[in-house]
């Protein structure tokens, strides 16, 4: 049994029993498309997520018993600091961004009662869900809460970061605008990826030497990686491309449910009905705007993936090796796209 489903626990009375919509959409996303309605929950299908969520929690327990050495330990201050401490509805989320974050930031504003969703909804979360004070406070909410955490493919969420925010049209002084600047003069050497269209066009406005190519961005996350692998702690690396245990801590904390962008609509049915918030959360899906030509993820990866050398997502793969055991997710697919794939 897990621990936030004892009968013992009390029901937490739903914050609302209407979905706060959003005053506000900016243009960085789309319109929240919801997935529910095509659900249906009966007992049969959450026994069949129960199991195959309990199997992915045993997996990641699995492969961090294998780690003798610690390496995948955490000071865990700052991993308390990361996550949302929903303690109203016993609820405790680890944010990974690219994989479902923007939509649980929403999720998390409509249960505090907030109806103007905007570009700073990830500062207005962490203000509103602050860490408990004093250790013992902290022990009894991640014995009683649901614990939860969302991550996808390392390479889909590699591809999705570059799209989102190397793609994007920025103005001068918005961070990933000197991102996108700084990766343009310490990697324009590399040759740019211009096997994906995407990665030159803008509703027909050309990104040469403008933006930085697919290619030239996963040098630098390689970059980012081997230091953060020789400094851990001290390391800063971009949390769009942060590694999920690094972030989470899933060695240290035991979440209840590992929910997986490739099965999110399900899962996500499985966390509201959990959490007991079937009443007042909508299963929905928010996706960042198009800032390519693609409307659809397969042939964006393909095309993408087929203008990178095998040898780099090689070392890319060692580098997230953690992502990919404790979460069993496989490169092979990825390495048969690049350049030297079979």
């Amino acid at each position: 049994m897990f621990p936030w489903s004892d009968p013992r626990r009390k029901n937490v009375p739903p914050a609302s029993q209407v979905l706060v919509k959003p005053k506000h959409q900016t243009g960085t996303y789309q319109e929240d498309i919801v997935v529910g309605d095509k659900i249906e929950w009966t007992k049969d299908v959450e026994r069949e997520r129960r199991k195959e969520l309990r199997q992915r929690s045993l997996k990641a327990k699995h492969e961090c018993e294998k780690d003798d050495r610690g390496r995948l330990r955490r000071h865990m201050g700052k991993v308390y600091d990361h996550l949302k401490w929903v303690t109203e509805h016993a609820l405790i989320y680890c944010p990974i961004f690219k994989a479902g974050s923007t939509t649980w930031m929403k999720n998390l504003l409509t249960l505090a009662g907030e109806a103007n969703f905007n570009a700073s909804l990830h500062a207005k979360v962490t203000s509103l869900y602050p860490t408990p004070n004093g250790r013992q406070r902290i022990e009894n909410l991640l014995q009683k809460s649901l614990k939860f955490m969302i991550v996808r493919h390392p390479f889909e969420r590699l591809l999705s970061a570059y799209r989102d925010k190397m793609l994007r049209v920025l103005k001068t002084e918005d961070p990933y605008r000197q991102t996108q600047l700084t990766i343009l003069k310490d990697y324009g050497h590399i040759g740019t990826n211009t096997s994906a269209p995407g990665a030159l066009s803008n509703g027909g406005a050309s990104r040469e030497n403008s933006h930085p190519s697919f290619l030239q961005f996963l040098y630098k996350v390689r970059d980012d990686m081997k230091f953060f692998w020789k400094v851990m702690d001290g390391a800063v690396v971009d949390p769009h491309w942060t590694p999920y245990w690094y972030s989470c801590a899933p060695c240290q904390i035991q979440y209840d449910i590992i929910a997986k962008m490739e099965t999110l609509d399900i899962d996500q049915e499985f966390i509201i009905h959990a959490a007991n918030l079937q009443d007042t959360l909508v299963n929905a899906r928010t996706h960042a705007s198009k800032f390519d030509g693609y409307s659809d993820s397969e042939t964006a990866a393909n095309d993408y993936f087929r203008g990178v050398p095998l040898g780099l997502l090689k070392e890319l793969e060692q580098l997230y090796w953690p992502d990919f055991r404790l979460f069993g997710y496989d490169a092979d697919k990825y390495f048969k796209m690049t350049q030297g794939g079979t």
